[in-house]
């Protein structure tokens, strides 16, 4: 299981390339590929940046945020919400706490984020953050043989 940040997921969106595939690959092979429910609103609140780095237009863009959503489950806040406050007291962005909420909640599992600060707040927690497509290679598609 994998705890997927937004900015995995827009990176997925905009390049349509190595995470996209990953992400594919990951969902195929079994890995459960898990996010808040804040997702949707970091999506949203990024919609024309992410279009405008695509070269998509909307339609076609929302078919793919589509698309990418069916490969992620998303999880209720209300899952998560007794580490909320834990995550508040780590975190030093207020939109990573509900990944490290999540994080929590699922017993710790690692989280994919290309934020190095959330890595290095995580690493307080004994939360594991992989930064790189490298990464979770290495900890998740080569430790499964």
């Amino acid at each position: 299981m994998l705890v997927v940040d937004a900015n995995v997921v827009m990176a997925s969106l905009i390049g349509k390339g190595t995470v996209f595939l990953l992400i594919k690959q990951l969902n195929k092979i079994g890995i459960k590929l898990v996010s808040p429910s804040f997702l949707d609103e970091e999506i949203n609140e990024h919609f024309e940046e992410i279009m405008e780095k695509s070269g998509l237009d909307k339609p076609a863009l929302k078919y793919l945020v589509s698309e990418m959503l069916k490969l992620i489950e998303i999880e209720p806040r209300s899952k998560y919400e007794k580490f909320i406050d834990q995550a508040k007291g780590i975190c030093s962005d207020k939109d990573d706490v509900p990944y490290l909420a999540l994080s929590l909640f699922l017993g710790k599992v690692p989280i994919w984020s290309f934020d190095e600060k959330l890595k290095e707040d995580c690493s307080k927690a004994g939360v594991k953050v992989l930064s790189s497509v490298e990464e979770v290679m290495k900890e998740l598609l080569f430790k499964k043989e």
